[in-house]
């Protein structure tokens, strides 16, 4: 757990109650003070150059499920129904599924707070990181996701192949270096044992073989869970006839 458990109070700066942001976040939090009783972490809000203080961030929401999309669900916590935006592959998580647990990530701009959601926290994380990076935002992180999994993605910062991230739409070739440049030192770091590299399928073989199983009327979520499942399970496949045989066994 990343957060703790907590019951005092927290307030603005005194330097920041005359920024014209601060406002947004007193009408989030009260006046001056807030107080919760639930676990929370720290994060630094970068709203402005002129607003630099810690924010409180739910570490997770536990609830119902009362609407779920490919891109979003409604948690229903206390009688107040919250929207999370999530990848895909929490989405496929949550299949079948009436109550959750999400790791949350509450993210602050000039124009919305909004709140992300995800069935692990290592997937929670590792978005936050992503999304520290210049020129990938929470829209083009939660793509990312979406397109690989968390160790396809650690693997390939590290790995340093720049044409891996490129498979996620929104992460071009500036991007993916720049995720690179910032991200490969950090993660090594997390791996005592140093990094796990693990072999990828090319891109091209699993673009084909998602072709091939919408052609087959395969839903497409249905169809990505299952090549995710194929090459988590056989990462050295390439040809693809044998991820398409694998994936309908799976489907089927």
């Amino acid at each position: 757990m990343d957060g703790y458990k907590v019951m005092h109070q927290g307030y603005l700066p005194e330097q920041d109650q005359d920024c014209p942001q601060a406002s947004n976040i007193r009408s989030l939090y009260g006046p001056q003070t807030f107080a919760s009783n639930t676990f929370v972490s720290h994060r630094r809000l970068r709203v402005s150059p002129s607003l630099k203080h810690y924010y409180r961030m739910y570490a997770y929401l536990k609830g119902e499920i009362t609407f779920r999309t490919a891109t979003y669900i409604a948690l229903e916590v206390g009688g107040i129904g919250y929207h999370l935006n999530i990848p895909l592959s929490t989405y496929t998580a949550l299949e079948g599924k009436e109550r959750a647990t999400l790791y949350t990530h509450f993210h602050v701009t000039e124009d919305a707070h909004t709140f992300f959601g995800f069935s692990t926290q290592t997937e929670r994380n590792l978005f936050v990181q992503l999304i520290s990076v210049t020129g990938v935002g929470p829209t083009s992180a939660l793509l990312l996701l979406s397109s690989m999994s968390v160790d396809e993605i650690r693997s390939a910062i590290i790995g340093e192949q720049a044409h891996v991230l490129q498979r996620a739409k929104g992460i071009g070739p500036k991007a993916s270096k720049q995720i690179i440049l910032d991200l490969k030192t950090k993660l090594s770091k997390e791996s005592p044992d140093g990094p796990v590299l693990l072999p990828l399928a090319d891109s091209t073989a699993r673009d084909e073989a998602l072709t091939a199983l919408l052609a087959l009327g395969i839903n497409r979520i249905a169809g990505q869970k299952a090549l995710n499942q194929v090459l988590k399970d056989q990462p050295n496949s390439t040809k693809v006839e044998d991820i398409i045989r694998a994936a309908l066994k799976i489907l089927h």
